[in-house]
């Protein structure tokens, strides 16, 4: 009995113990973080940010928060109508009875800027809390007569220039000088415009277009300004660059470069040496370089009572001085802190030596980096220039390769055979002169003892072979193509199982075109690489055209037969089957610099192509010109038909057997 009362009582002094520490960081984080990997795929790495203590708050669903130079904290405490002001011990509120719904925070030396979105105004408030300013509706022509002016957040830059996020402002932030003068928008959005709208737009009348298009771009969600000037917006819900990043011209620097995993993005800061912090509804938190990299995302939503790392309703985001991450929650009522940890210490420093151009300085960095984590790309790209600028080329290679860089593979490879041909160009003449000089030789002699004869007689019986010479027969379409449709028609002299090789041959080129060609003009990602999808994606479309042009032919006076088209198709695509595989090597020892090669090349075996698919489809049917031009054009439009057949066809296949699978299911629950 005793022992069983001394283990109660241990208990319950651990209890009491647990309830009287403060919180503080778990040993293990509650979430994984991940960062960007080779192949563009997302891996897990070590943990970026701790959690650490809790600040519970005496607010009511507060909607913003802003750390000042002191760390002074700024929180806008909506349901209470005010701005609560945090240093060290001391408590201050600002705006009692003058705001009403404050939703947005913004401190500089000049004073505290408050958006608040009842009232429609933005005040300013100096910093022992009287009101200086009230900024309303701007009333200039420009502005538009009909705009509301609903602040949402709040932002100001160096000059003392005031950015507003207004609700459903579509064109954009809010721009005022520093009187508080509206002088333009910033920022905008663009519309976005899917292919239904594009449908409607053709087929719908004027009155229905007007009930239907009122597409106006969103507005961004939040705004943040860094140290240099430069304005981000973040826009929750848009498809692409959600996260943008403006220059003085409004250009988005960031245009498609964001590693973006999310479009839940409610709020977005900068630290001073320009990484771009963005949290989402979600309570996950993204880290980017300030190119746009992904450096890490973690954290989340609590889904079973308070876990110290995890929120419940995140809303705002904040940065210390130190490197600690600050989240407030509108429903908890608290600031969640993240501690930074080593590792992101090592990574911004390299990071930041990166950005300067400080390649060698940041290399023991990287290093570091690789050996905590060896899928960190960006280690990769780091240490390809640094080995670049040492002259160190074939590392810079493999490095450039690991980082997915091709422009910077492209100037390492570049070197890399500028040094091989220096080194070896004398002996390779050298060996041509000396293959010239013997091949001359045996020319010589084979005229005048015909030493070849016996090669020449073994070439000759292979030709002759009737399956072989109907292979070849293909170099004939290269000089005399309509000469060679009359006899492939009226002589045959292919046949279906020389065509049937020649696909296989294309097939084929379409597997060497992922596996031998170089690097640099590789557009797939070979591990990932779905053999039989990027075969059908090729031999699907003769399929149809082949199918399609027999059944339009065969409706207008065509006088070709289905085994004409088969012949015929293959055969006109002579340039592609031979051309093609020697283009695809020669791309193994070219740069970008000389990418033309390959783009000409392609354009000319494609055009090449496309005449002689023409021809065929003019000789085989004995069509004129204009009439053949018809034929190929409701070719196209009935290959459209075959795929909408066939997909309805999959489709009510499938509501059948779901049908009859559901039969199948009451029929066992009844019985």
């Amino acid at each position: 009995m005793k022992k069983k009362r001394l283990a109660k009582i241990t208990v319950l002094l651990a209890l009491i113990l647990c309830i009287t520490t403060p919180l503080k960081a778990f040993a293990k984080a509650p979430y994984k973080t991940y960062t960007g990997g080779p192949n563009k795929e997302i891996v897990e790495t070590q943990t970026a940010y701790e959690p650490s203590n809790i600040l519970k708050l005496q607010t009511n669903s507060p909607e913003d928060m802003f750390l000042d130079e002191d760390n002074t904290l700024y929180i806008a405490d909506t349901g209470n109508s005010r701005i609560l002001v945090l240093k060290n011990d001391e408590v201050k509120n600002i705006g009692v009875n003058i705001l009403k719904k404050p939703t947005g925070v913004y401190v500089n030396s000049e004073g505290i800027y408050v958006a608040d979105s009842e009232n429609k105004k933005v005040y300013i408030f100096s910093k022992d809390g009287s009101l200086k300013q009230e900024i309303e509706r701007p009333t200039e022509p420009l502005f538009g007569k009909n705009t509301q002016f609903i602040p949402k957040k709040i932002s100001v830059d160096n000059r003392g220039n005031i950015y507003v996020v207004s609700e459903g402002s579509s064109n954009g932030l809010i721009q005022l000088n520093n009187q508080g003068k509206f002088t333009g928008y910033f920022g905008s959005n663009s519309t976005q415009t899917t292919l239904k709208m594009i449908l409607q737009r053709i087929f719908f009348t004027e009155n229905q277009k007007g009930q239907l298009f009122k597409n106006a771009p969103p507005s961004p969600t939040n705004v943040v300004i860094d140290e240099k000037g430069l304005v981000y917006t973040a826009t929750y819900g848009i498809e692409s660059n959600v996260i943008k990043k403006f220059n003085v011209s409004g250009s988005n620097i960031l245009n498609g470069k964001v590693d973006e995993l999310t479009n839940t993005i409610i709020d977005i800061e900068v630290d001073k040496d320009g990484n771009i912090f963005a949290m989402d509804e979600q309570g996950s938190i993204f880290e980017y370089d300030s190119y746009g990299n992904l450096l890490f995302a973690f954290g989340g939503i609590s889904t079973k009572g308070e876990i110290n790392g995890l929120t419940k309703n995140p809303i705002a985001i904040s940065i210390k001085d130190s490197g600690n991450l600050l989240v407030l929650d509108k429903e908890k009522n608290m600031i969640q802190e993240y501690s930074i940890t080593n590792f992101t210490k090592e990574l911004h420093l390299g990071v930041s030596l990166y950005k300067e151009g400080l390649y060698l300085e940041s290399e023991n960095n990287w290093n570091n980096i690789l050996k905590m984590n060896s899928s960190f790309i960006l280690s990769y790209q780091a240490l390809a220039k640094s080995y670049f600028k040492q002259g160190l080329n074939e590392e810079a290679l493999t490095s450039f390769k690991l980082a997915e860089d091709k422009a910077g593979y492209s100037q390492a490879f570049w070197e890399i055979r500028n040094q091989w041909l220096q080194s070896n160009l004398a002996k390779i003449i050298v060996i041509l002169i000396i293959l010239a000089i013997i091949w001359s030789a045996l020319k010589f002699v084979d005229r005048k003892k015909r030493i070849f004869n016996p090669i020449r007689r073994q070439k000759e019986k292979i030709i002759n072979n009737k399956l072989i010479a109907e292979i070849l027969y293909a170099k004939r379409f290269i000089k005399k193509p309509i000469d060679s449709y009359y006899e492939l028609k009226r002589m045959n002299k292919v046949s279906v199982i020389s065509s049937t090789i020649l696909y296989i041959w294309f097939i084929v080129l379409q597997i060497t075109g992922i596996y031998l060609k170089g690097y640099l003009f590789k557009n797939v990602i070979v591990q990932h690489v779905n053999l039989l999808k990027e075969i059908s994606i090729v031999i699907v479309p003769l399929v149809l055209w082949i199918i399609a042009n027999y059944m339009i032919a065969t409706i207008n006076d065509g006088e070709g037969k289905l085994k004409d088209v088969y012949n015929g198709t293959i055969y006109a695509l002579t340039p592609y089957l031979i051309w093609m595989l020697p283009l695809q090597l020669i791309t193994n020892v070219l740069s970008l610099n000389e990418g033309f090669v390959y783009s000409f090349g392609t354009l000319i075996i494609y055009t090449w192509c496309a005449i002689l698919m023409f021809l065929m489809a003019k000789e085989v049917h004995n069509y004129s010109g204009k009439e053949t031009v018809k034929i190929i054009l409701l070719t196209a439009f009935g290959m459209v038909i075959i795929v909408l057949l066939v997909a309805i066809i999959f489709i009510l296949i499938d509501h059948q057997l779901d049908f009859i699978n559901s039969i199948i299911q009451e029929l066992k629950i009844r019985g």
